[in-house]
């Protein structure tokens, strides 16, 4: 399935990577680090492109781009939202560019902008913070919607927003959660449905034509703490703090499988419609590969410590992951002529 030869790390000297985007277009990848600086990669080559860092006074806990890698959120556990516009960024990294190949650079002192003499190029980036959840509690993540028109935020104020993409808040708080609110995920046929997992071990359905929750399903017995949902809209994975995972219904919440094998804090998960594969991630250092029947078809130790994310293209030709080693790392899916998943 993947090719371990191809197999590119990005090294984030003496910082943890918390976070890990990937830009549809496969032109941008973006890492979130413990010590609130994000940094801007192009994915193929592994080249830096850019490094901010001075807005964020916090670890970054969630990144999110746009469909076009044009626009990037970032959620901060010192309570900030900020909006990149990467417009200027769009389209600079490998084939002839200046970018800094496989590895940041720890002394960098250029906020906001990448630095001389084999960091990045300089590349000015204008941010805005947003307001909107209590000040200075912390973000937990941001989603967006696949129609590229909203995206949500829950927080740790046990509040739920959605924002348009100009960063205006479309509605009032979603409150339906009496604890942290962890991850999110847009679902339904026209995605038209958000899930929201929480420490209250709930994930609630809020309609985004309404705003008003549809249903709140209770299948975990820990707290909730990471989402995905199928492409076409009819599945759910979940995974929680105990080290669950559990695929389920979207139309009724009936639990369907339940995936046992992590011994930590599930972290990641996401669903490969194409290749038919379920993904899982934990603080066991591990990251789980799982037929839809819910076999574990291989379990792959990437990073020497926590796996602390991981995110497929949607053209599921590349697997991002980040950890607490200070590394991320970029798998290729390797497919044959026939269009099956190479083994």
């Amino acid at each position: 399935m993947f090719r371990p030869g191809d197999v590119q790390v990005l090294s984030h000297p003496h910082i943890d990577v918390n976070c890990i985007a990937l830009a549809n277009n496969q032109t941008l990848t973006a890492t979130g680090c413990g010590d609130g600086r994000i940094f801007l990669w192009e994915p193929t080559e592994a080249c830096l492109i850019a490094a901010f860092e001075g807005v964020h006074e916090k670890a970054v806990n969630s990144l999110q781009f746009n469909r076009d890698g044009t626009l990037l959120i970032s959620a901060g556990e010192d309570g900030k939202l900020v909006l990149w516009d990467l417009t200027a960024v769009v389209g600079m990294g490998a084939g002839g560019r200046e970018g800094r190949r496989g590895a940041t650079r720890d002394d960098e002192d250029d906020k906001g902008r990448g630095g001389e003499g084999g960091a990045p190029p300089r590349v000015s980036v204008r941010h805005r913070v947003l307001a909107g959840h209590e000040a200075g509690t912390p973000i937990c993540f941001v989603v967006m919607s696949p129609s590229n028109t909203l995206f949500a935020t829950g927080a740790k104020d046990m509040d739920v927003m959605v924002w348009g993409t100009l960063g205006r808040p479309v509605c009032n708080r979603l409150r339906g959660h009496n604890n942290w609110v962890s991850c999110g995920v847009f679902a339904g046929v026209d995605h038209n449905v958000l899930i929201t997992g929480g420490f209250d071990h709930a994930m609630c359905l809020w309609n985004m034509t309404g705003f008003s929750i549809i249903r709140t399903v209770r299948c975990h017995v820990e707290p909730v703490t990471a989402l995905a949902v199928s492409a076409e809209g009819s599945v759910v994975m979940s995974g929680d703090l105990g080290g669950t995972v559990l695929i389920w219904r979207f139309e009724d919440g009936a639990v369907l499988r339940e995936l046992l094998g992590h011994k930590a804090a599930i972290t990641g998960v996401c669903i490969a419609s194409k290749s038919g594969l379920l993904l899982s991630c934990s603080r066991d250092w591990s990251l789980k590969v799982w037929s839809m029947r819910g076999r574990c078809a291989r379990s792959i130790k990437m990073h020497d410590g926590s796996v602390l994310g991981l995110c497929v293209d949607s053209l599921e030709k590349f697997l991002v992951t980040c950890g607490d080693d200070g590394k991320a790392t970029l798998m290729p899916f390797v497919w044959d002529e026939a269009g099956d998943l190479v083994a």
